[in-house]
């Protein structure tokens, strides 16, 4: 891992996303008994990502190699896993 990863409390698990030296960002949750495998949420992650919960819903915000900051929605809905690399961005 290359950055210091983002862990969040959310629905009874923590759920950790890190950044990778591939330029991927890798999640996985923990419910205090067992730990999922690791899933791939895709390319372009260059900083420490970070989760926060609004209204409900898990989301993750992380900078791109492109210098563009994006904002992935998941584990909306009761879902425990986020969808990889479905995310379109946000400039400023």
């Amino acid at each position: 891992m290359t950055n210091q990863p983002s862990a969040y409390d959310y629905d009874g698990a923590q759920h950790i996303v890190c950044t990778g030296q591939d330029g991927h960002a890798y999640y996985t949750a923990f419910d205090g008994e067992s730990a999922g495998g690791w899933t791939d949420l895709g390319a372009n992650y260059a900083w420490d990502p970070y989760q926060y919960e609004y209204a409900g819903d898990l989301y993750l915000t992380y900078t791109g190699e492109n210098g563009i900051v994006y904002v992935k929605a998941y584990a909306v809905g009761g879902e425990d896993e986020p969808e990889p690399d479905t995310d379109d961005g946000y400039g400023y």
